[in-house]
């Protein structure tokens, strides 16, 4: 990806599309959309490239990847998570997987 930086191992969330067609992973817009927005949001437009990996491999369990979202949401990692970091972050479940909640 033209935009890895090495010092922090992230690509610029604007390349998440291009790694998801890369990657062969179907995906509709409305959740490629949804995913730039949280990496935009949560970490000033980059996508460290070993969380994406964590959350990647907890895609067919709901509960890893809850528990690997959740991590990601704490993003100053004070043990706490504010509403906007969760609503943020269960927006963004709801839009991977609709049957979440169920």
């Amino acid at each position: 990806m033209p935009s890895y930086r090495k010092e922090d191992s992230s690509i610029n969330a604007t390349e998440v599309p291009t790694l998801i067609k890369l990657m062969k992973w179907e995906r509709t817009e409305a959740q490629v959309a949804q995913y730039v927005e949280f990496w935009n949001s949560k970490f000033g437009g980059r996508m460290p490239m070993d969380l994406y990996c964590n959350i990647l491999n907890a895609q067919h369990n709901k509960y890893k990847l809850l528990q690997e979202y959740a991590i990601s949401f704490d993003k100053d990692k004070d043990g706490f998570i504010s509403k906007g970091e969760f609503d943020l972050g269960l927006q963004t479940l709801l839009v991977h997987d609709p049957q979440f909640k169920t």
